[in-house]
Parts: C-alpha cells; structure tokens; sequence
C-alpha cells in the first residue's frame, strides 16, 4: 500500500499558523454567588417567589460584572 503525502494550500497552512497565535482563556461558566445560590435554595422550598428570585439573579449579574470590571487593569489586557 503506497501513501499519499497530505498537502496543504498556502491559505490552509497561513490560517493553521494565525490560529495558534490566537491568545483566549476560555473561563468557562462564572461560580455563582452566596447569596444567589442561598435565594435558589429559598425559591425551591416555596420561601422566595417568582419575582424576588428574578431580583436576585439580576442583582447577582450587576455584582459579577462590577466585580469583573474591578478586576480587569490595563496591564491585564
């Protein structure tokens, strides 16, 4: 059985060589806070209605993000 060397275009190799410069951290899902996972526990046992909960989870979203905004400096980017 003879093989066949694989060729690759000049376009093929040059994106091959662009896309393992690409720097990326994938983080995945961000850890949910105290206090949310506390307020789906509450909302699970009848405690916290529909409404409060939905005021959690935003209020949970505007935490993260100015936590994240915190963290980001210029050095990081």
């Amino acid at each position: 059985m003879k093989l066949q060397a694989f060729h690759r275009s000049e376009t093929e190799t040059l994106l091959i060589l662009s896309i393992r410069r690409i720097s990326t951290e994938p983080i995945g899902s961000l850890p949910r806070s105290s206090a949310l996972r506390h307020a789906l526990a509450a909302h699970a046992e009848g405690l916290l209605d529909d409404a409060d909960l939905a005021g959690q989870e935003v209020q949970a979203v505007v935490d993260t993000l100015a936590r994240l905004r915190g963290a980001v400096t210029l050095s990081s980017v």
